[in-house]
């Protein structure tokens, strides 16, 4: 049976005043109509998860309370304090995974600008009208390109200025190749001009944009390399090899204080108890590493691509691989320091 109120509960907790500004969000990640019953499915999780950490750490503290509406009062404020807290949190990973989609989306157009741009040209040097060269131009291979154009040529059909629909489909993304080729483009219409030859020269430009960004791709090809090495081998060798030398010195430190305790002589220092050991390190090392490996990717990311959204991809690889080295260099220093240090 269908659960009841789910879109009613999701249009309940949208504004009016914020609807539109969702719907231009959620539209640059594909999304063209706004999921209501997915909100109202969101209230029932953030509901159902309030209940059961009300359950697990709340109601227990308070069961034992004679006064009942101390009880009454206390569930009140804590529901609604977690609840707000749940959804909030569920709102930032929501957010923040469409971020990433509209970042890809981004992306997948500057690649295939390009060569969109070149179809169109090509149509319009063989006579066909603007609107229609830009229509006879969407090809299955421009994917999310080819979706936003077919937006905007359906408005140019349904009466809108076709030179406000491209400026509309560059505004919405924050591109600013996008931005600078349509608005060139637009300009050129608007002077009257051979919009083919405007063409042909944002072409020109976007391919000495690709060139310039190879090369500086190939320059600093070093930092990305040092900046892995350090992340991939030398953080995870350095743990290693912190965590056995801690274990080397709690290996002393209780050997001495067997010989100290044997000997009754009382120095006024405990040797027996060891402030770190190996298995918190061990906790530290791993939290460390995945830290640095984050911040890593991101910093990769800002050198190679000029945002910090980009390392996302990054994140998991370069985790995976530090962690891994980490605990093979753990195993093999375990194994090397057994043989010089048995005891």
């Amino acid at each position: 049976m269908k659960m009841v109120f789910l879109e009613e509960f999701g249009r309940a907790f949208i504004p009016d005043r914020f609807r539109p500004y969702i719907r231009e969000y959620l539209s640059k990640a594909g999304i063209y109509d706004v999921p209501y019953s997915f909100f109202g499915i969101m209230f029932y999780l953030s509901a159902f998860i309030t209940g059961i950490l009300y359950l697990l750490f709340i109601f227990p503290r308070i069961s034992d309370e004679p006064k009942v509406v101390f009880i009454i009062v206390t569930t009140f404020f804590s529901w609604a304090i977690i609840q707000i807290l749940v959804i909030l949190i569920i709102i930032s990973c929501i957010y923040f995974y469409l971020d990433l989609v509209i970042f890809n989306r981004t992306k997948r157009m500057e690649e295939v600008l390009m060569e969109f741009l070149q179809f169109v040209s090509e149509n319009l040097k063989g006579g066909m009208a603007f609107d229609r060269a830009l229509w006879m131009a969407i090809k299955p291979q421009f994917t999310v390109l080819a979706n936003e154009v077919k937006i905007a040529s359906k408005k140019a059909a349904t009466g809108e200025n076709i030179e406000e629909a491209l400026e509309d489909l560059s505004n919405k993304y924050h591109s600013p190749l996008l931005q600078r080729s349509f608005t060139l483009i637009v300009e050129g219409m608007k002077g009257g001009g051979k919009v083919a030859d405007v063409i042909d020269r944002v072409v020109e430009n976007l391919r000495e944009t690709k060139k310039i960004k190879q090369e500086m791709n190939a320059t600093v090809l070093n930092y990305i390399f040092f900046i892995f090495f350090i992340v991939a081998v030398v953080a995870p060798g350095l743990f290693a090899l912190a965590k056995q030398l801690l274990i080397i010195l709690s290996g002393f430190a209780e050997t001495l204080a067997g010989s100290l305790t044997s000997s009754s002589v009382n120095i006024g220092v405990n040797f027996s108890q060891v402030a770190i050991t190996p298995g918190d390190f061990a906790i530290f090392s791993i939290l460390s590493l995945i830290v640095i490996s984050v911040f890593s990717s991101m910093i990769i990311s800002i050198i190679q691509r000029a945002n910090i959204r980009g390392g996302i991809r990054y994140i998991p690889v370069t985790t995976a691989i530090s962690l891994l080295v980490y605990l093979l260099s753990s195993a093999a220093l375990t194994t090397i320091f057994k043989v010089f240090f048995p005891g």
